[in-house]
């Protein structure tokens, strides 16, 4: 049986009647997780940027299911569903789902006390603001102009090294 399918069967996709409003809020979420991602990307805050920027993802990709008339109950249901709904058409980046799980793992190890490097914070939110902007695109939401959704990252401010911490100088 195929995933998709699979996933109507046990119950971890469901069919919903579409709903514009929460869309709409699953967009905002997705657009204030990003907006969240950049702040604390310019701050070097680089676990912080993965997770904020894999919850914005996440959101992004259940206002696509939903506006398609779904409803996910995990990653695997939901990459089934991106999978039947917009890949095969063509109409999301053919590595949405590579992505999304790559991303989850990631997520994870930071969830478990990993700290996350800068390139991994920076390979994830640009793909994370690339993405989004395409489901924003694809739904073609009048109150969510594109410009919403700024492709470009951040700069990142320069540290300054604590006071007696390494790299600090010595008295």
């Amino acid at each position: 049986m195929d995933p998709f399918q699979d996933c109507l069967k046990k119950g971890r996709l469901r069919e919903i009647q579409p709903d514009p409003q929460l869309v709409d809020t699953e967009l905002r979420a997705a657009q204030a997780e990003l907006d969240r991602a950049r702040t604390r990307y310019a701050s070097g805050a680089w676990a912080d940027v993965i997770l904020q920027s894999y919850f914005g993802v996440y959101r992004a990709a259940q206002a696509a299911l939903r506006a398609r008339g779904y409803r996910d109950t995990n990653l695997f249901a939901l990459t089934s569903a991106l999978q039947r709904l917009y890949l095969d058409e063509k109409q999301l980046p053919d590595d949405t789902v590579r992505w999304l799980r790559d991303a989850k793992e990631i997520k994870d190890l930071v969830y478990e006390g990993g700290r996350g490097s800068q390139y991994e914070a920076q390979s994830m939110l640009a793909w994370a603001l690339s993405f989004t902007r395409a489901v924003f695109e694809l739904l073609a939401r009048p109150d969510f102009p594109l410009q919403a959704i700024n492709p470009s990252l951040p700069t990142v401010r320069e540290r300054r090294p604590r006071r007696g911490g390494p790299g600090s100088p010595r008295r």
